[in-house]
């Protein structure tokens, strides 16, 4: 009885014995290294000067439709308001009355629609874009300016709105998607009336 009770104290003390050595026991607690990639966010500053092409899409107000592309040169006055100049052009098809009367009423040599544009753009949504697992600084800006339009035989003076959604490419490298309404006073067939002429147009500028 009494070996019974001396191996049972025996198997206590060392299973109190082992409980605290595995509490005393350090624990190494491994945490990953975080790895922070220092990357330099592109932005827009005074002085910029870009240089693009855009192509795009112009619907004429009673007319149809066409493809234009053109020119243009953006100067940044401040990181958040810069100017245009841009030069666009296009042929614009037969307007519905047209095709419906069989006749042409605007010679072929003056259903080009160019405009040369001055331009302000003012950024109301500066932030980041996120593709492909980049991120990219971007911007939506409000445009507003004057234009001087030839369609038709004619050359008028007339205002644009728009808006205009921006993106950082590159150091060197910006692209935009542009929605401009082109207001002016078309006198056509002794009309006269107010146009709204819809534009929508992509563009890739080279930034220095």
């Amino acid at each position: 009885m009494s070996s019974l009770m001396l191996t049972s104290c025996l198997l206590s003390f060392t299973a109190t014995a082992d409980s605290q050595a595995i509490s005393n026991d350090s624990v190494t607690i491994i945490e990953p290294k975080s790895q922070h990639t220092k990357t330099q966010r592109i932005g827009y500053k005074r002085h910029d000067i870009e240089i693009g092409i855009n192509a795009g899409a112009l619907s004429v107000e009673d007319f149809g439709s066409s493809y234009n592309y053109g020119l243009q040169l953006n100067y940044f006055i401040s990181d958040r308001l810069f100017a245009q100049l841009a030069y666009t052009t296009g042929n614009i098809e037969k307007a519905e009355f047209e095709k419906n009367s069989g006749s042409s009423f605007i010679k072929s040599g003056e259903r080009t629609f160019s405009q040369t544009n001055l331009l302000a753009g003012y950024n109301i949504l500066p932030g980041r874009s996120y593709m492909g697992g980049h991120k990219f600084t971007s911007g939506i800006f409000l445009l507003a300016g004057a234009s001087n339009i030839n369609f038709a035989g004619d050359s008028n003076v007339g205002a644009i709105v728009g808006a205009s959604y921006r993106l950082l490419l590159s150091p060197s490298l910006a692209g935009s998607i542009d929605f401009k309404d082109i207001i002016f006073q078309r006198d056509f067939l002794n009309d006269q009336k107010i146009t709204n002429n819809l534009e929508a147009s992509v563009t890739l500028n080279y930034r220095f």
